[in-house]
Parts: structure tokens; sequence; C-alpha cells
């Protein structure tokens, strides 16, 4: 990733000035390999002029590698109201496969075969890990997914580096492309640097024409630099979510914590990757992993694939299809049955899927110990009654000390972080004191095996993930979820037609982007900015 200069500054007036400089100069210059700048009918070098043109804005040269091309270059002509070529989106719109489109759900077989490495203690020496190695190597796998905080012999070699340094970043490349090349295979590697970011790294040796060579990945939360971190975050957030190219699919990766939040993984279904590959760190709670990641599954329309590493036996690979339904993976090198921590190669052979589903397990309601507010079982208007509307599908309600904010999704916008979050993070909601969020789902006509197979898991997790309580109102059920401290879902029981809703744990946004461990309260800025490049630059697309 390149460092960022005051690009703001440059004008439209500099861009014509450096086009006029290099049409009487002629100098010498890098072939434009996928980027052109369009003026008058001619095409130009487009990364270059951008060099040229900030010479005219500040007097002074720049070099290439402290700025991109390609598309962060194509947005940068565009907002000066220039036209631009870009091969490569090009390619993509001309590719006569659908499912090369941008948002375009697929039901097409995904002929890959993925190996998620369940490395634990065990097997971070380097003779289990040659062993490991030849057993990937023999079964000719497509993609070798390694977990946060991995072993690999050569990050000996390249310990601490600082990952937004362009030489560090190549470094890094060069080692692993070497041991995709020697197995034949694309990889996933993961590691923090000097400065404490976490980051994945996917390598591909055996890249072709139109294929993705290599790919870096940011944590963003639960870390200790995060990808909201970075300078002008919102000129790096395509170049930090595109999907990796391979074999005709668009991949995504993720890390961790992450997958805990819709965002991030919908930002990859919006421009319809095929699959999402998530490296975690281990030691989590089985039920709260298996719902975030089936989770992400339905609402992209796509393969999700997690696996850990660690130093406990709370390690676990998951696997679900584009419907959410759970995939068993064929274990290359198991283990005895009986081993304290589980470990071994996991290999996932997407094209054997056969679109199943899989129900949410059937969950005791229970009635809260405190129960600060009482909505209504039976009817959004009910829960409507007293509340003023602030903007489309968004009210509030004043109820005691504090003000509920009621927001109301129709039908499967619930499934849509695009839809959802600019609601609960809306700019109306900001001078309003002492909030608690109740996000209600509403379907005219639902079907059954709909909410038991998807939309409840959904649900849980929309609570969870949010911080808020979730109602449903539907033609065949309505059911209420809130979450524990823990983020553990729990469904209310309805009483007298009413649910008891602790408001304690409904403190939404504000619970969230906090001051605490892994997290910092300024992070919350540049999630709403990516809240609005999802909104706005992909969803309408």
């Amino acid at each position: 990733m390149k460092q960022t200069k005051d690009w703001k500054l440059v004008t439209r007036e500099h861009v014509i000035c450096a086009i006029k400089r290099f049409v009487e100069e002629r100098p010498e210059y890098p072939a434009a390999r996928s980027t052109y700048l369009i003026y008058e009918g001619k095409k130009y070098p487009a990364k270059h002029i951008r060099g040229m043109a900030y010479r005219e804005a500040f007097g002074i040269e720049i070099g290439k590698d402290e700025y991109s091309g390609g598309m962060e270059t194509v947005r940068f002509f565009e907002r000066l109201g220039f036209e631009t070529l870009h091969i490569e989106k090009l390619r993509l719109e001309e590719t006569p496969d659908e499912a090369k489109e941008e948002g375009k759900r697929s039901d097409k077989k995904v002929k890959l075969r993925v190996c998620m490495y369940l490395q634990t203690e065990n097997e971070q020496e380097e003779e289990p890990f040659e062993k490991a190695m030849r057993i990937v190597k023999a079964n000719k796998v497509d993609i070798l997914v390694f977990p946060e905080f991995c072993y690999v012999p050569f990050l000996a070699d390249v310990c601490f580096p600082n990952i937004l340094s362009e030489r560090d970043y190549h470094s890094f490349v060069e080692k692993a492309e070497r041991l995709s090349r020697e197995l034949g295979c694309a990889l996933i590697v993961n590691d923090e640097d000097i400065k404490g970011h976490i980051y994945s790294i996917y390598v591909n040796a055996g890249a072709k024409k139109n294929e993705t060579r290599h790919a870096l990945y940011i944590k963003h939360t639960m870390t200790g630099c995060s990808a909201f971190e970075t300078e002008n975050y919102p000129e790096v957030i395509e170049s930090l979510f595109r999907p990796i190219a391979f074999k005709g699919y668009k991949i995504g990766m993720s890390i961790c914590y992450d997958c805990n939040y819709s965002l991030f993984g919908r930002i990859y279904g919006l421009q319809g990757v095929d699959l999402i590959l998530n490296s975690t760190g281990g030691d989590v709670v089985y039920s709260k992993w298996y719902r975030y990641n089936k989770a992400r599954a339905i609402e992209n329309h796509c393969f999700n694939l997690v696996t850990m590493g660690g130093y406990s036996e709370h390690n676990y690979v998951y696997g679900f299809n584009r419907l959410g339904g759970v995939m068993e993976p064929v274990c290359l090198n198991r283990q005895a049955d009986d081993a304290e921590i589980p470990a071994g190669l996991f290999l996932f052979d997407l094209e054997k899927d056969n679109a199943h589903m899989t129900a949410e397990e059937v969950q005791l309601a229970t009635e809260n110990k405190y129960q600060a507010f009482k909505a209504p079982a039976t009817s959004v208007h009910r829960l409507l009654q007293s509340a003023k509307k602030l903007s489309q599908g968004l009210y509030v309600r004043a109820h005691e000390d504090c003000n509920l904010v009621i927001a109301i999704l129709e039908g499967d916008d619930i499934l849509k972080a695009e839809k959802v979050l600019p609601l609960l993070y809306s700019d109306v909601l900001k001078p309003i004191p002492n909030k608690r969020y109740i996000l209600v789902s509403h379907y005219e006509h639902l079907d059954e095996d709909k909410f038991r197979n998807q939309l409840s898991t959904v649900l849980k997790v929309r609570a969870m993930e949010n911080f808020c309580a979730v109602i449903l109102y539907s033609d065949i059920k309505n059911v209420c979820y809130q979450t524990g401290k823990a983020k553990n879902p729990q469904e209310l029981k309805a009483v007298r037609g009413m649910y008891g809703i602790d408001l304690g744990r409904t403190s939404g946004p504000e619970a969230i982007w906090r001051n605490k461990e892994g997290c910092k309260a300024a992070w919350r800025e540049n999630f709403e900015r990516l809240i609005a490049y999802c909104n706005q630059s992909l969803s309408k697309s």
C-alpha cells in the first residue's frame, strides 16, 4: 500500500496543465498497463499524468511508489470530471459469465479444492510442517489457508516487518511465492507487523493473466493497530477489499473478529464474491463463530470457510455453502480422535456441495430478569405508538430516562448490511442522548423453511453484532432476540403478549465503539465511512 498524499488540493486545472506539459516535453515514462486518462479524445498514461499534476500543484516531484495507480487513480480523475479507461474493469464488464458482474447472485458450481489448516502448537515446528506440506502437495489443493498468527518457516526471516512499507510487503510476498510455487497452489498466510497490524497476504505464484498474484488484507477489530487507522482510510477501501481473482472466481479475505461484523463480509458480497476465507486465532465459543460465519454465507450468497490456530482445545474449522448449509470437510491427516488439542488439514471440495440448508438449533425462550421495556409481541404498529418518525424506516420513542431508536426493515432488507447499518448509524440520531436500539424485521409473507434454516440465524446475529434487540413481525411467526454481555443470543418469551426487553443490553453502536481491549472509539468514524461506501458506491452499482 502506498504512502498517501493530499490529493484533494490537486485541481482539474492542475491536471490540464500537466497534460499540456506532457504533450510539449514528451518525457520518458513507464508504459501504462491498465489505466488511461481520456482528454479531448486522446489517451494518456493516467498514473504518470497524475504525478505531473501533483508537481503542478505543489512544485515538487513525487515518486511512482508514493501513490497507487489502477482504480485509485481512476477515482482521482473521475472526481475531477475526467473520463478514464481501466482495462481490468472493462474485462469484468465484458465477461459473458454473468457471475462476474458486481453483486450478481450465482448458483454456478465452484470448482475449488480449499484446504483449511487447523494449525496448533503441535504443528508449529519444521518437521510436522514439512510433513503437512507434502500432504497438501499430494492432494492437488487449489488454495491453502493458514490461521491467524500461523507458523510458516520463512516468517522467521521477515519477523515484524512494516507491512505498509512497499519494500517489506514485497519481501514477504517474494518468500510466500516460493512456497506457493513449491506446493503448486495459492496461499493465505497471516502475521503481525511491528506496528501491530494483523494481516493476511494472499499469494499465487502460478497466477495467469487476469488472476490476482498477491493481495493484502488488514484486520479492523480486536487488534493493536486497525486498518481504520490507515491514513486517508476512505481512499484505500477499494484496494483493501478488492476481491481476489482466481480461476474465474472472486474471493474475499477476513481475519478473526472481523467476521463478527456484517459490513466486512457484505462489502465482498456486493461485489459478487463466490467465497470468503477467514483466518482466526482460535479459542472461541463454537456456537458464536458458527452463527457469525453461517450468517456471512447467507447474507452474501457465497461459500464461507474458517480455520483456526493457537494453543487451546477450542479450535475448529467451519464451512458453509451459499444457503448457510454446513459443509463437512475431509481431514487429510487426522490425528487421534482423543487428541487434547485438535489439528489437521481439512479439505473442502466446493464442487461437491449439494446446495443443502441446515436448520438453526431450536432455542428455549426465556424471560429477562430486568425488563425495562415491554414491546408488543403482535404488532409493529403498537410498537410505534408515541414514536416520532425521523426518516424512512427510522423512529425514536421516549421511554423513562432513555430514547428508544426503532429501525424497521421490510422483507429481505434485514439480510443486507447496506440497508441495516445506515439506519443504526444515521446522522439524525447523533444529537439524541441515551439511546437504546430495537431493530425490527417485518415480513408480509415469510416462508417457514426460510425462517428455520436461514432467517432465525441472521436475526440472532443482528442482535449479537449490533448489541440491540431484534423483533420479527411476520405472517407466520413473531419472535424477539437480544444478546447477553458475552454476546450469546437469547430468545425472549412472550408473556401476556409482550416481550420484556433488558434495555441495558441494547446500547448499540455506543457499546461497540468505545475504548476497550482491541478497540478504540475513534474507529467508529471510519466504520461509518465504510457504511457510506457500501451504501453509495456498491449497493447502487
